[in-house]
């Protein structure tokens, strides 16, 4: 009887030991699998240097926007007299007045037209910024000095075999991080490719003796038009998003009822409407 006893354990105990290890093989083969999926292999060498060459240049073309965004900066002061030009034009037309040319229009009772001001206050002061950041006219297009720095063959000669995949995998990231940061800069420079040909039937009438109202207002809302469809959004104080915003209200500058009212230049950003560049708006 003890050895029908002892071989039932026996067996029982040959089962377990075997049970167990079949199920520390199944789990061991488990985790080898998860820990691959956790874990995948690192990419191809090749393949992560494309993605630096492509990011390069992306990074260059971006660079390369930089001038037509200081450009913008210069002009904005007097694009800002020319808007508040076209709402001059525009209330003076609601008055009822018959005002053909900008001549017959004051900014100043009996002193500044109208006219006076956008020959020397918009055209000749966007002449002299064009002139300090070094632009030219070709045709009909404004064309600035570009950032030309590194090559895509003096990067690919930079690359070294020293180089891990990690330090590869941080430059892209570099190069990333400039691409989104630059963003701005690329809608500023659609601005002025845009606003090219705009300029040149504007600056037209710096030799004419007698500007028409219409034609100005063509030229100007479109330039108008042009701002805001790259994100730069001319704003008056009266305006309702002003009065709920006293942190860009506290901005503007009260001038006397005989100066010129314009607006300022703003720009959305994550936490709403910013006042773009260092030239503010005023109100009477």
């Amino acid at each position: 009887m003890m050895r029908i006893i002892a071989a039932f354990f026996g067996v029982i105990a040959v089962g377990t030991v075997t049970f167990w290890i079949w199920s520390r093989k199944r789990n061991s083969f488990e985790i080898g699998n998860l820990s691959e999926e956790d874990h995948p292999q690192e990419p191809d060498r090749q393949q992560l240097l494309k993605e630096l060459y492509r990011c390069h240049r992306q990074a260059q073309a971006v660079r390369n926007c930089e001038a037509s965004s200081k450009l913008l900066k210069e002009i904005s002061p007097p694009l800002q007299y020319m808007l508040g030009l076209v709402r001059l034009c525009e209330k003076d037309r609601e008055s009822g007045s018959k005002a053909q040319s900008l001549n017959e229009i004051y900014v100043v009772p009996d002193t500044l037209t109208a006219q006076d001001l956008l020959k020397e206050s918009v055209i000749e002061e966007i002449v002299s910024a064009m002139v300090y950041r070094g632009a030219r006219m070709e045709g009909n297009q404004i064309i600035l000095q570009e950032n030309h720095s590194e090559t895509e063959e003096n990067i690919q000669g930079a690359v070294s075999d020293d180089w891990s995949d990690r330090d590869i995998e941080m430059f892209i990231q570099q190069y990333k991080a400039e691409i989104a940061g630059g963003q701005v800069w690329v809608q500023q420079k659609k601005f002025i490719e845009a606003f090219s040909p705009l300029w040149s039937r504007l600056k037209e009438f710096e030799n004419q003796d007698t500007i028409p109202v219409e034609k100005f207002l063509s030229v100007a809302r479109e330039i108008r038009q042009m701002l805001e469809s790259c994100g730069i959004y001319p704003i008056f104080y009266d305006d309702p998003i002003i009065q709920t915003r006293p942190e860009l209200k506290a901005r503007f500058v009260h001038v006397g009822k005989a100066r010129l009212v314009y607006p300022a230049l703003t720009v959305k950003t994550k936490g709403g409407l910013k006042i773009y560049g260092t030239f503010t708006g005023t109100y009477q």
